[in-house]
């Protein structure tokens, strides 16, 4: 179904990677062509992406990025594939409506007959985890700032957390609490 005369995947390979629930793609290791092309992509990497398989085929994986794709990630990726080395990170990539999400990957580089000659991506949608941090880090910056005093206790009524103004007006030190 998503192969091309180069690039042949045994048919129970291929179903075993079709129906993994995270996104895979595969491309040629070829880095200084001058980018690695979109050989293979998984269901599960169309729907995240948006493009279907015919659309990104022999393009750069470059078509997922965009201004807040972070240039020291994809410098610290280039540097471990141009080395033969597992790479792994997060950054920003923008699915076929340039809409942004939080991507986690692993890239492999995958030998045949003791020579890279493709790179394996699986891939996490992680937006909601990093918004969710994004929200907490919001939610502790409000609570440190807030004007009136708070403090949170556990079950036993030990103090866990307590601002700066609760330590000011109870003339407490954090530590004693």
């Amino acid at each position: 179904k998503k192969n091309n005369n180069n690039y042949t995947m045994d048919y129970e390979m291929q179903t075993f990677i079709e129906n993994s629930y995270n996104p895979v793609l595969i491309t040629t290791a070829k880095l200084n062509s001058p980018h690695p092309k979109i050989l293979y992509c998984n269901n599960a990497f169309e729907s995240l992406s948006g493009y279907k398989f015919d659309e990104i085929y022999g393009k750069s994986p470059r078509i997922l990025q965009g201004k807040k794709t972070q240039r020291k990630v994809l410098d610290y990726l280039r540097s471990c594939l141009e080395k033969g080395e597992y790479f792994e990170g997060t950054t920003v990539n923008y699915n076929k409506s340039g809409k942004e999400y939080y991507v986690e990957w692993n890239i492999s580089p995958i030998k045949k007959d003791g020579e890279i000659k493709y790179f394996m991506a699986i891939q996490r949608d992680v937006t909601e985890k990093v918004n969710e941090k994004v929200n907490e880090e919001i939610f502790k910056l409000s609570i440190h700032q807030a004007v009136e005093h708070i403090a949170i206790t556990d079950l036993d009524g030990n103090f866990t957390f307590v601002n700066e103004v609760y330590i000011k007006r109870s003339g407490y030190e954090k530590e004693e609490l």
